[in-house]
């Protein structure tokens, strides 16, 4: 993949790898957002309410409460950027909790 094959110039370059590949053990997280991130990928555990949503069959609203955590997380709560991810991520849609980690780096990056 890309992100195998790419050669990190900076920090935060190193850790948009390391979201990429899952592999955070070759990089620290400097500053609030990437510690959110990376706590995400590393264990952290959704919301109580949300992981109770799921349990109950409540899939949708789960991702509904996770989708709107994370735009709250945008605004600088990073708490609710860890929940968010951290339920995509029980719910089997890694894919999507790393894409949406880059691309929140990405415009962090650009502001």
């Amino acid at each position: 993949t890309i992100a195998v094959d790419a050669e990190p110039k900076s920090q935060q370059d190193w850790f948009m790898v390391a979201v990429a590949t899952g592999r955070f053990d070759e990089v620290a997280a400097i500053g609030p957002l990437q510690i959110a991130i990376q706590a995400a990928f590393s264990g952290a555990k959704p919301a109580q309410v949300s992981q109770d949503l799921v349990a109950n069959g409540q899939l949708g609203e789960a991702l509904l409460r996770a989708i709107v955590q994370f735009n709250i997380g945008q605004q600088g709560e990073t708490a609710d950027v860890t929940q968010a991810l951290a339920l995509f991520r029980m719910v089997g849609l890694e894919a999507t909790a790393r894409r949406a980690a880059l691309e929140m780096l990405v415009l962090e990056r650009q502001s």
